[in-house]
């Protein structure tokens, strides 16, 4: 391999080492009522290098989120109590608002009486 190649490389490896280094510092906030939809966003986002917490309501989202301040929130849109639009509109409150992303199975939202 000639220098021009090495370098090249060895660039290459740098751009990904950075980005490796940026996603293992990307703190992201799952939440979802349902116990398994939280286990399988955990697994998945933990093994490709992301830090990663759970809230099982859009109360303790609240709660957890002024702790970690995370980078993005993922929740679901359907949850008892309060939605995932009402959380989306109190974090982005805070003075230093997370990316949400809004995530729905299209089951019909609970019932509370």
């Amino acid at each position: 391999m000639g220098n021009k190649d090495r370098g090249a490389a060895d660039s290459q490896l740098d751009k990904q080492k950075s980005s490796a280094s940026q996603i293992s510092s990307t703190v992201i906030l799952v939440v979802d009522d349902d116990q398994l939809q939280r286990l399988v966003f955990q697994t998945i986002l933990s093994d490709e290098g992301y830090q990663i917490h759970v809230a099982s309501s859009a109360e303790e989202a609240l709660i957890v989120a002024q702790t970690l301040n995370p980078h993005v929130v993922l929740t679901d849109l359907h949850m008892c109590k309060m939605d995932g639009i009402k959380l989306m509109e109190m974090l982005r409150s805070q003075k230093e608002a997370p990316e949400v992303i809004i995530m729905s199975a299209l089951g019909p939202p609970c019932i509370i009486k």
